[in-house]
């Protein structure tokens, strides 16, 4: 089976890459704990950029945004500081029971346009597996579509993974009482870093308002080969 590191999402892991064929017919369980592990690769990243907010009826909102991560076999450390000020300490474990956190120092602004901390450490494919639905194809991939809930709030997103790389591409929150999607995550764009694929765009959107976020500079390298001292802001 070929290997391909890959960043989900913000985040950097070892991802398996096998022939499609295979991983579209593979168990469900399989296929959740690969998406889930992600290989056992210990990779760092910091990716620097903007995030542009739209929303109807009011104006236009540009803000810096930055994330930085650190990840093992055993968890994920991640921070994200926006408008360079606000900063945000993310860790999620990757082994059972999948415990995560998110802490601020202070004020937050972050969700006035429509990003979640959590969406960075991709939480919500720890939460309790709840189905497998028809496959579907999102910009010319092949996606098993996977149900997930929150063990806490009860919350529910559908997932989109590759069935290639075994990463989302697409996800979408779902409405509790009609089961409609309110609010979606897209990852647009990728770009290499020396052996990384890391992504450098992404669009979260709901009703009414979008949010692209692009990252101009690209930083990533696996830990064997040493992590940079100033990773993280103190």
């Amino acid at each position: 089976m070929k290997k391909i590191i890959l960043l989900l999402l913000f985040l950097l892991c070892l991802g398996a890459f096998a022939q499609e064929k295979e991983l579209k017919t593979i168990p469900v369980d399989k296929f959740v704990s690969i998406l889930r592990s992600a290989g056992t690769g210990e990779t760092w990243g910091r990716l620097t950029g903007t995030i542009a907010h739209r929303r109807k009826g009011s104006r236009p909102v540009e803000a810096p945004l930055s994330f930085r991560t650190l990840f093992t076999a055993k968890a994920v450390v991640g921070q994200l500081v926006f408008r360079e000020k606000e900063l945000y300490q993310l860790t999620q474990s990757r082994v059972a029971p999948f415990s995560s956190s998110v802490e601020n120092n202070g004020k937050t602004t972050l969700q006035d346009v429509g990003v979640l901390p959590s969406d960075l450490v991709m939480n919500f494919i720890y939460w309790d597996f709840k189905g497998e639905e028809k496959p579907e194809k999102i910009r010319m991939q092949n996606c098993r579509v996977l149900l997930f809930e929150s063990p806490k709030t009860k919350e529910r997103v559908k997932v989109y993974a590759s069935a290639a790389y075994v990463f989302p591409i697409r996800v979408e929150w779902l409405d509790k009482k009609t089961g409609k999607p309110f609010r979606t995550l897209d990852v647009n764009g990728l770009e290499k870093v020396k052996e990384l694929w890391v992504v450098s765009e992404v669009v979260v959107s709901g009703p009414g308002w979008k949010s692209i976020i692009k990252f101009s500079k690209l930083e990533a390298g696996q830990n064997r080969d040493g992590v940079p001292a100033d990773l993280f802001v103190e």
